[in-house]
């Protein structure tokens, strides 16, 4: 299959990626690489960060899930998280570089908003029969949305290797049914809130 242009230098970036960090590579680096000129590159793409954020996209779109549906609830957004971490551990060397650099920052709101999109559908497909409030809902969103991503960040602090106390099976346990839980008993608190009144 012919590669298009963006697919070759998305590509050879994630290669550069394997060796230094996003904030080394250049544009002269990544068109030498590939035997195309700057004004090829700047057809394409703003910058090269500008193109990284391209490479997110492409990844997270064949990789990472987007969408939860009836069918995949009875399983759990755990098993959501599972493909996140499978797709940064199968993607360690750019990943680390990406985090290590100036660039952290994207990568962690890249993650926590597209993890907070998934989260969001579980929660609204696991709580269907419960009469839940928007503040409620907003908040148990939030909270597992930044467990999950601050699992994440820690992870990569670690170069991709999980403090003995946390093993993925453990982990995994936690976040079982949690979201219902929690829900329940967040809507059972603004319940009594609102019958003291």
């Amino acid at each position: 299959m012919v590669k298009n242009t963006k697919q070759v230098l998305g590509d050879t970036l994630k290669e550069l990626l394997k060796e230094k960090p996003i904030d080394r590579v250049t544009v002269k680096e990544l068109v030498e690489k590939c035997g195309y000129n700057r004004q090829t590159f700047y057809y394409h793409f703003y910058g090269v960060d500008d193109l990284l954020a391209w490479v997110f996209e492409q990844d997270a779109n064949k990789a990472l899930p987007e969408t939860i549906n009836s069918d995949t609830v009875a399983d759990g957004w755990r098993e959501c998280v599972v493909i996140y971490f499978k797709y940064l551990k199968d993607n360690a060397s750019t990943v680390l570089n990406v985090y290590q650099s100036g660039k952290r920052s994207y990568m962690i709101d890249y993650f926590r908003t597209r993890l907070k999109g998934v989260i969001q559908q579980f929660a609204n497909l696991a709580t269907a029969d419960m009469n839940v409030s928007w503040e409620d809902m907003e908040f148990v969103v939030d909270f597992y949305t930044q467990t999950v991503t601050g699992l994440i960040v820690m992870w990569m602090e670690n170069n991709l290797v999980l403090p003995p106390l946390y093993t993925e099976e453990r982990c995994l346990k936690a976040l079982e049914g949690t979201i219902e839980r929690l829900t329940e008993r967040i809507v059972e608190l603004s319940n009594n809130k609102a019958a003291e009144k």
